[in-house]
């Protein structure tokens, strides 16, 4: 949904971390926009796919694989952390994330942290403040 504007901004002079973001724009916090791309050494290591509202599956999934996989290929992480925010039903953000999107995206992660980071990756769930159960019951 938003931005992750703290993270970008901790990291945006720094070329050791690279920062992905995919959310929702224009949106809170009004950052995030792809000409932002890190500043010194940080020059480079920060990649924002903004989506306006009512993005989904189709559009989230396909930034992750072409533009997250061969910047990540490109930087070779040790470590991929992976934060995952607004799913449907969201009452803040407006995108249209499925838990079984969610599902499709954390599979898509663990397969580049096996290619490129050694298989070591932090999931973490960053918002999509709608109420679900994880993983989903039968």
């Amino acid at each position: 949904m938003n931005h992750d504007n703290g993270t970008q901004d901790f990291f945006y002079a720094d070329g050791s971390v690279f920062v992905f973001s995919t959310h929702q724009h224009p949106w809170y916090p009004g950052t995030g926009r792809p000409a932002e791309t890190g500043e010194g050494a940080g020059h480079g290591a920060t990649l924002n796919c903004p989506f306006p509202a009512g993005a989904g599956r189709a559009e989230i999934l396909a930034a992750f694989q072409d533009k997250l996989l061969p910047a990540a290929r490109d930087f070779q992480p040790e470590l991929i952390s992976a934060g995952f925010d607004s799913r449907l039903g969201d009452p803040l953000g407006r995108f249209t994330l499925s838990d079984a999107d969610f599902a499709g995206l954390t599979t898509l992660m663990l397969e580049v942290a096996d290619t490129i980071a050694d298989g070591r990756l932090v999931s973490v769930p960053k918002g999509g403040y709608a109420w679900t159960v994880w993983p989903p019951r039968p």
